[in-house]
């Protein structure tokens, strides 16, 4: 084809063929260009077609298209590529509704559409203008960039691309079927805007009606999750889906379905929807759910149910993503159940109206659990951030129930919800939350005013409260406010950082604690503290009023002042207020014990301070009377607040109360009322007008009186890094008497003590909790000692520790401390007292010192040297352990323990004496002991009792003793010959001669002992020691000795035996016995001589009754022979007998035998006669069978009878021989009984 053709020539037959296509007019205004090779092509520009009202319907700056040859030759157009740049499209509908893109002209309609396909068109930069004229109503959609395919003019057609819709970016995609000869084409929109996460698709008929176009089918519309960076699958948003109709007009959503949640977990509402196009656009919806479960949908079902938490953040997640729509249009709701956190929302019902900010909410109404009624409406903008501004009604008859709902668990430490009815204007959003013209109604409380909260830009949480009311309940307004808030205003971190609180009310409840009269307008932010009122007319007795007080930078440097005036006639209120608003601090504590003693209370404090150079030069003044104590306190403070440590305190005190023990309650030192006890005092100024840091120690002088004493410390006092204080100086205590300060600060024993006098200088070092104090040349009553103690706590309690050196102690005093007995507790009738223990006196601190003493008075006359003794004070429980100690040349150990439980007193002890000079201990006759030697003893006992007479009496126990070779005095031994040497001379001896004699003998010796040993029992306070080893070569001594502990009594039994040597009598020895009886320090001894008088008796008579056995004797010998020869004359006749019986023994046998012989002779004559017969028969058997037969049967007979005849001899035989053994048995026996020979050996002499 030449180059040279002018292809502008052509350009009519181009137009002419294109508008067969499209239907409308085409004019081509710019250039036109063609080509055949390689395949069919052609170019324009600025190309227009149609024309509505003088302008054109559609524009494109330049058009390209390739087509295939042949089918083009064949009279087909199959379009191989197109692009289309900067189409202009002008879709418009008139009046009447008609679409001018629908009328087609006349040249059209000789076109067959399937003769005409289309691939990869592409649209560049195009646009569409929409214009409705019935209602104005003009849509337009730029920068159009998209691809298109078709089959066929007729379809389908496939269109994918992006434009921008309404000033959003949206990708779409177009699928149509195929033109139906009814004129409905099927057609699928699906839409995907960048800047709105959601996917929308469409599906339906496409056709003409009577209005214009009108398409129907079904539609969704999902919110699509985007992915957040965590890697994790998005879940699923809430989606839509349900039938739709769109004609020119109006776009009806006869069948609407929304959804939210899991898929296998969703809950949705359902409804139906329309939205007018007209002149007036806008649209109407009415959703429904019969029940929500979103227990299930948003949490993990009836086990694990969402909370109210959960729902609110779904809520404001769903608020935020709603759009904003641009024509007016109302929403209602109408949902009858709600299952949420276990419970069910009832009649939830209300209508959302767009407005220009986002949605008006109308009617809304819900019952929620508990009985609980919420009701407002107001607006609820969604941007920029989700908000509701409107009026609020809350109403509940059972509110613990709603707020165990609410909170999503039940709070049984917190009291029960009051019903309540409050409303107001609400503004919420997420960083605020404000309630204007509030009324309220709870419990028997009526408030009105206001309530501001706000988070700052700065994330400071700002608190406003206005309200007046007949009656605050503190309790029941902080429950309230910690279900909604999550946390009581009373909690750690609290609701607020910074606050202003303007409160008027008739009374005050806090946890039961009415404060009268109260009127607040105070402030607290930016570091600064603002009250221009403070005034409480009554709580619980007490008064208070602040007056324009203002404090400014308060962490810093504060500058400022503030006064305050208290009044009070007891504090017991303050101290349960304390109790409940700072629990486990230490003013509450403080307050709980000693508020009984602080009133009544008329007290003024005055706070100044001003900034200087960066610094606080600060005053506080404390003026009035507690309880009787009066106060005039002057305090100076330069520093700053962060280093407040570091700053300079100057102090001036003065304290006087007319009881010391009043003023050691009034700290929290626990003393019983009553206590006795002098004046106290204390005057602190600074030392030579100087002040010092609470870091390093403020120089003080103070000085005073306490119950008695007088006391002076010159130190510095302070505060270390933990806040505890620090003491270091010379402290000194004198007085007359130590015993009122013991008994305040230890505690006292009933009844009288003797005055012990004090004068004590000490060293005191305090570092916190704990205490040192070194002292020397002390004088404690009668006692001079030195020593050291530490005051410190230990396990949860206070603790007293140290050694403490003296030259005299007395083990009786911290016994009666721990059994709490008066001194003087004896009664003359009785040894033990029977005085009722009271309850151990060191109860508030446990106690460990160890004593050592010169000497230690153990009991009445028994004082032990060098002792070192132990003293353990815990819990009830009193231990005294002594180490070692000195006694009569030996030494001891041992301990007491003492469990003292409200005077029932359990006791038990153990002790160990080695190497003790018996004769020091044991009790002395004539100033002589009565024994000497080494005394080892050891035992232990226990016993229990509330009294010291209960307890002795019930001692129980045991032990054992042992002395070592020593003498026994009075005990003389060789008493027992003379007085038997006296019995012998002829002497006569009554029973009271012979106890004089004998115990005249008996002191006139002694008697040595290698050892004495044994045990001991004690049972019922009784000592038993029962059988005592006494080791002695002269005398063998046994008894014993019991020991009444009940009545201090001895009763010990002896007994006292000799060896009689040649004074020797059968059956007895000399023996008495010595009872020593009576008070055990003095018992008297008793001598029974009754045993040794028997001995005498005895032994006078032994002489006649030798003579008499010797003529006895004789008798016996010679009846003994005339026995004997009566025994040799028996013995003979029974032998003869004897004889006779042997001799018609052997004529028996020898019959036998005779008889037994002829019998065997028959039975051998009859055997050779049967054998003969025998050998005749078998000779003669041929002959005469018959007769050898009778013959044979003969012989058999008589050796049957042979035999017999046999046996019978040998039986009789036997029996013959039995017989005569039995005899001779019988002659045996006879000879042995007789005490002869046998009679074998006395044959009878044969006469011949």
């Amino acid at each position: 084809m030449p180059w040279f053709i002018d292809w502008n020539a052509y350009r009519s037959t181009f137009e002419r063929e294109a508008e067969k296509i499209l239907g409308q007019p085409v004019r081509v205004a710019g250039i036109a260009d063609a080509s055949l090779l390689p395949m069919p092509s052609l170019t324009f520009t600025d190309v227009r077609v149609g024309d509505t009202g003088g302008a054109p319907m559609m524009t494109v700056a330049r058009f390209q298209v390739h087509a295939e040859l042949i089918p083009l030759l064949m009279g087909s157009l199959k379009i191989v590529d197109m692009a289309v740049d900067r189409p202009a499209v002008s879709v418009d509908i008139a009046n009447d509704g008609s679409i001018a893109w629908l009328s087609r002209s006349e040249a059209s309609r000789a076109l067959d559409p399937d003769a005409v396909s289309l691939q990869r068109v592409e649209i560049k930069n195009g646009s569409i203008a929409y214009l409705d004229r019935r209602t104005g109503r003009k849509v337009d959609i730029d920068n159009v960039n998209a691809t298109l395919d078709a089959r066929s003019l007729l379809g389908p057609w496939k269109a994918e691309g992006g434009a921008v819709v309404g000033g959003m970016q949206t990708m779409f995609r177009i699928a149509t079927g195929r033109l139906t000869d009814a004129g409905m084409l099927r057609v699928k929109v699906e839409a995907d805007p960048a800047t709105v996460p959601v996917t929308f698709s469409a599906e339906g008929d496409l056709g003409l009606d009577g209005d214009g176009l009108a398409w129907s089918g079904g539609f969704s519309l999902a919110r699509a999750m985007v992915d957040d960076g965590s890697g994790k699958a998005a879940g699923r948003g809430w989606r839509a889906l349900g039938k739709f109709v769109l004609d020119p007009s109006q776009l009806s959503l006869p069948e609407l379905a929304l959804a939210a949640g899991p898929e296998d977990r969703p809950y949705g509402l359902t409804g139906s929807a329309k939205i007018d196009l007209g002149a007036e656009a806008r649209f109407d919806a009415a959703l429904k759910s019969r029940q929500l479960d979103l227990d299930r949908a948003i949490g993990k079902g009836p086990n694990q149910p969402a909370n109210v938490d959960q729902a609110g953040a779904v809520l404001v997640a769903a608020i935020s993503d709603l759009p904003v729509p641009s024509i007016p249009g109302r929403i209602d709701f109408d949902i009858p159940g709600v299952i949420l956190g276990g419970s069910v929302v009832q009649n939830l019902r209300f209508g959302a109206v767009s407005a220009p900010e986002g949605w008006k909410i109308e009617e809304f109404g819900a019952d929620l659990p508990g009985r609980t009624r919420l009701t407002g409406d107001g607006i609820v903008r969604t941007a920029p951030l989700p908000s509701f501004t409107g009026g609020v009604r809350l109403a509940s008859d059972q509110p613990s129930i709603f707020a165990a709902w609410w909170r999503g668990k039940s709070d049984g430490n917190r009291r029960p919800l009051q019903p309540f009815d409050m409303s107001g204007q609400l503004s919420l959003s997420t960083a605020a939350l404000g309630i204007s013209n509030m009324s309220a109604k709870l419990g028997r409380s009526n408030l009105r005013g206001r309530v501001d909260w706000q988070r700052t830009a700065a994330g400071r949480r700002d608190l406003s409260i206005d309200v007046k009311a007949d009656r605050f309940d503190y309790d029941q307004i902080a429950a309230l406010t910690a279900i909604f808030a999550g946390r009581s205003p009373s909690e750690p971190g609290g609701i607020a950082d910074a606050f202003a609180v303007k409160l008027a009310a008739g009374s005050l409840v806090a946890d039961d604690t009415n404060f009268d009269q109260v009127s607040v307008d105070g402030s607290y932010a930016n570091d600064a503290l603002s009250l221009r009122k403070f005034s409480v007319g009554n709580v619980a007795g007490v008064s208070i009023r602040v007056d324009n007080g203002r404090i400014e930078k308060l962490s810093t440097t504060p500058s400022g002042q503030i006064s305050a005036t208290f009044k009070a006639e007891a504090l017991g209120g303050v101290a349960d207020l304390a109790l409940r608003l700072m629990p486990g601090s230490a003013l509450a504590r403080w307050l709980s014990s000693a508020s009984a003693d602080l009133g009544p209370a008329n007290v003024t404090v005055t706070v100044a301070g001003q900034g200087v150079d960066g610094a606080t030069n600060a005053n506080l003044a404390l003026n009035g009377s507690l309880g009787g104590t009066k106060l005039d306190v002057a305090l100076g403070w330069v520093g700053r607040l962060a280093a407040w440590r570091d700053g300079t305190l100057k102090a001036s005190v003065r304290v006087e109360n007319d009881d010391s023990g009043q003023v050691l309650r009034q700290i929290g030192y626990a003393t019983a009322p009553g206590t006795p006890g002098g004046p106290f005092s204390l005057t602190m100024e600074p030392r030579q007008g100087t002040g010092g840091s609470l870091a390093a120690g403020v120089p003080l002088d103070f000085k005073g009186a306490f119950a008695g004493l007088s006391y002076q410390f010159d130190g510095a006092i302070g505060l270390d890094e933990s806040l505890l204080p620090t003491a270091h100086g010379r402290i000194d205590v004198a007085g007359d008497d130590l015993g009122p300060a013991f008994a305040l600060l230890v505690g006292g024993v009933p009844g009288s003590e003797p005055a012990r006098p004090l004068a004590l200088t000490a060293a005191l070092d305090v570092a916190g909790p704990s205490a040192h104090a070194t002292f020397r040349d002390a004088r404690f009553g009668a006692a001079t000692a030195a020593g050291s103690v530490d005051f410190a706590p230990q396990a949860g309690r206070w603790r007293l520790a140290g050694t403490i050196d003296t030259d005299v102690a007395d083990l009786d005093y911290p016994v009666r401390l721990a059994l709490g007995l008066p001194a003087d507790t004896g009664d003359a009738a009785t040894l033990w007292p029977k005085t009722t223990f009271g309850a151990p006196v060191i109860t508030d601190f446990d106690l460990a010192l160890r004593l050592n003493a010169d000497r230690l008075a153990v009991a009445d006359g028994l004082t032990l040297a060098n002792a070192q003794l132990g003293i353990g004070v815990s819990s009830g429980r009193t231990e005294l352990q002594l180490t070692d100690a000195d006694i009569a040349g030996g030494k001891v150990n041992g301990s007491l323990s003492i469990q003292n439980s409200g005077g029932d007193a359990t006791v038990s002890a153990q002790f160990a004496l080695a190497g003790a000079e018996l004769g020091e201990l044991a009790w002395a006759r004539d100033d002589r002991s009565v024994a000497d030697g080494k005394l080892d003893m050891s035992g232990q006992v226990q016993g229990a009792g509330r009294s010291m007479a209960g307890v002795v009496s019930s001692l129980s126990g045991g032990g054992s003793l042992k002395v070592g070779a020593g003498t026994a005095r009075f005990v003389g031994a060789g008493a027992f010959g003379s007085v038997i040497r006296t019995a012998d001379s002829g002497r006569d001896l009554g029973e009271a001669d012979l106890k004089k004699l004998f115990s005249g003998y008996l002191d006139a010796g002694t008697l040595a002992f290698e050892r004495i040993e044994g045990a001991f029992t004690v049972g019922a306070g009784v000592l038993r020691a029962p059988n005592l080893d006494v080791a002695t070569k002269d005398a063998t001594i046994s008894g014993g000795a019991t020991v009444d502990f009940n009545d201090g009594t001895l009763n010990s039994q002896w007994t006292l035996t000799v060896d009689a040597g040649d004074d020797k009598v059968s059956g007895v020895v000399p023996q008495v016995g010595v009872i020593f009886r009576g008070p055990f320090d003095a018992p008297q001894r008793v001598v029974d001589v009754s045993p040794f008088l028997g001995y005498l008796q005895i032994r006078a008579s032994e002489r006649e009754n030798e003579r008499i056995q010797k003529l006895e004797a004789e008798i016996r010998e010679k009846e003994k022979l005339e026995r004997m020869m009566r025994s040799y004359r028996d013995d003979a006749a029974r032998r003869t007998e004897a004889a006779k019986a042997e001799a018609a023994r052997k004529a028996a046998e020898d019959k036998a035998k005779a008889e037994a012989a002829a019998k065997a002779e028959a039975d051998r004559k009859a055997a050779e006669t049967a054998a003969k017969a025998e050998a005749d028969r078998k000779a003669q058997e041929a002959a005469a069978q018959s007769e050898a037969q009778r013959k044979a049967a003969a012989a058999a007979e008589a050796a049957r009878k042979a035999a017999a005849a046999k046996a019978e001899a040998d039986r009789a035989a036997a029996e013959a021989q039995k017989a005569a053994d039995a005899a001779k048995r019988a002659a045996d026996d006879a000879a042995k009984s007789s005490g002869g020979f046998s009679p074998d050996l006395l044959q009878p002499v044969n006469p011949n």
